[in-house]
């Protein structure tokens, strides 16, 4: 399945001139792909010289922190979130996994830079994530950074958080495959 980055697209309509199977269009200036009609034959990406089409194959997983389940954690950190909500990007779609519950634990409040066996708790719950979403990241987030892309998104309800996300969804793959140690904030 080809996606269009938002971000990377200029609007040139390389794309859509080369496209064989006529499947992409322009709307407010970005390309965009009618995935019924498209035939994943590749042309798209390989003439767009921004690099904002790529081929999203495979699934991968993202937790978001929350404490009622329907909004993000606002009032501390990610990693104090009373629990973490799992969903699955697969074929363009997002889908509710489950929830776990992120454990209790009596951070040391005195280190600068964050308690790293805090950071190995969060960690140790979301065991086989991809990318962490929050409104807010703490002192950890370097070391959460080592398992996971941290995405900060700008928004307070889950369900908009999932919007942002699928409209970004090749920057937070770049993110992950690339092993950045640099968090992505997305509006």
């Amino acid at each position: 399945m080809y996606n269009v980055s938002g971000q990377k697209c200029v609007g040139c309509a390389l794309c859509v001139d080369n496209c064989p199977a006529e499947a992409i269009s322009l709307e407010k200036g970005i390309a965009v792909i009618d995935q019924a009609a498209c035939q994943e034959c590749g042309t798209c990406a390989e003439v767009c010289i921004q690099g904002a089409i790529r081929d999203i194959d495979g699934a991968f997983l993202m937790a978001v922190g929350t404490d009622d389940d329907v909004h993000l954690k606002l009032d501390d950190h990610v990693g104090n979130s009373a629990r973490f909500r799992l969903f699955q990007y697969a074929d363009g779609a997002l889908s509710y996994v489950e929830t776990r519950k992120n454990p209790k634990f009596d951070e040391d409040e005195s280190l600068q830079h964050g308690d790293p066996r805090k950071a190995q708790s969060v960690s140790a719950a979301l065991k086989g994530i991809d990318a962490l979403f929050g409104f807010r990241f703490g002192p950890n987030l370097p070391r959460l950074q080592a398992n996971f892309a941290c995405v900060a998104v700008r928004t307070t309800e889950i369900n908009e958080a999932l919007a942002i996300a699928r409209r970004h969804i090749n920057e937070i793959l770049d993110n992950i495959e690339q092993d950045s140690d640099e968090s992505l904030v997305i509006q």
